[in-house]
């Protein structure tokens, strides 16, 4: 067959031979009629086809011997068929303790593989600790997750990770079942809450300065409610327009009016013991911003005007210099300090 459709594959031979040639035509019906059903070969593959056939047939003539070219089980069939079910076996639990998907059975392949394996002796010596952590794993409830780890042959960081989230995934879980205001949680009517909370914090923040004034208003009217001679001595003060006492003085005779009026004072640390009497301290909180410009020893007499202190600096800055420092205060009462110096950066006191 395959001599006689030689000309299928040569266009020109083949249309001379489809009139001509009678051995041709024949053995084209035999070649299609041997075709499976609904396989349909034309031309150069039909003929390619009966040549592998044709080859086929010979080697099955020579390697079995058979003299008909037709293939012949061998006599221990039945014995080949069961190593051949043992050996996949084998290879399928090794393809599982490899973690791959399978082991193509090659002689080559399986023996490089179990070179492999026995020169890994360190996995070796690890394996009865991984046989006891993961009975520990088994026995905490996570052997299905142990078995899909090995399906999905996760790496190191991958499989801690989907630990990391099955935990935190029971627990959500568990919380979930037994919190009931966690199972219970609704959560459109929690926005409705937080938008509530908002909207209030917003007004509150924009009437905080007006209830501030209100109430350093009302300390002020009882405070020279309470102290009238003090609030008369102010008075007079702020009516005159030169000759004005020392704020020290002023200061000392009418403190509670003044602290009432004025409840928080901004100075410079060497100011302090020009305004302030230091007898006893007049001011709930001292606050130094800037602390690390400012010596110890120029911050003590502010500190001893207050109740309790905050310091709000930075260690990593300079320290302060005497290059462009002018004659300092070496006396808590070295002189006193007109009004218009009290007003300069460096300390609050607050009452």
């Amino acid at each position: 067959m395959a001599e006689h459709l030689v000309p299928l594959g040569e266009s020109g031979a083949r249309v001379s031979a489809q009139v001509a040639d009678g051995e041709y035509r024949a053995a084209r019906r035999r070649a299609k009629a041997l075709q499976r059903d609904g396989i349909k070969l034309r031309k150069a593959r039909l003929l390619n086809g009966v040549r592998m056939a044709a080859d086929q047939q010979a080697r099955l003539q020579t390697e079995e011997g058979t003299g008909d070219g037709m293939p012949r089980p061998p006599e221990d069939l039945d014995e080949l068929l069961a190593s051949h079910v043992g050996v996949s076996k084998a290879l399928g639990e090794l393809a599982g303790l490899l973690g791959v998907a399978s082991i193509d059975g090659t002689r080559a392949d399986v023996i490089a593989r179990l070179r492999a394996l026995r020169a890994d002796v360190a996995t070796l010596g690890r394996l009865p600790e991984l046989h006891r952590l993961r009975d520990s794993l088994e026995q905490a409830g996570l052997r299905e997750l142990i078995d899909d780890l090995a399906s999905w042959h996760a790496d190191v960081d991958g499989s801690l990770d989907t630990l990391e989230y099955a935990l935190m995934a029971s627990i959500v879980d568990d919380v979930r079942l037994n919190d009931v205001r966690v199972g219970g949680f609704d959560g459109r009517r929690h926005e409705r809450a937080v938008d509530e909370f908002q909207d209030a914090d917003q007004r509150h923040v924009a009437t905080t300065a007006q209830r501030v004034r209100r109430l350093a208003a009302e300390r002020a009217v009882r405070s020279e409610d309470q102290h009238p001679e003090q609030a008369m001595l102010i008075k007079r003060e702020a009516a005159k327009k030169t000759r004005h006492r020392p704020v020290r003085e002023t200061f000392s005779e009418a403190t509670d009016v003044m602290t009432a009026v004025k409840p928080c004072w901004v100075m410079s640390p060497l100011v302090v013991s020009q305004v302030l009497p230091n007898d006893r301290p007049y001011f709930d909180v001292v606050i130094f911003d800037e602390a690390s410009q400012v010596r110890p020893a120029e911050a003590i007499p502010a500190i001893a005007r207050g109740r309790r202190l905050v310091v709000a600096g930075d260690e990593q800055q300079l320290p302060p210099t005497d290059f462009f420092s002018g004659p300092t205060i070496d006396s808590d009462d070295d002189g006193d300090a007109s009004l218009s110096q009290v007003v300069c950066s460096g300390v609050r006191l607050v009452g």
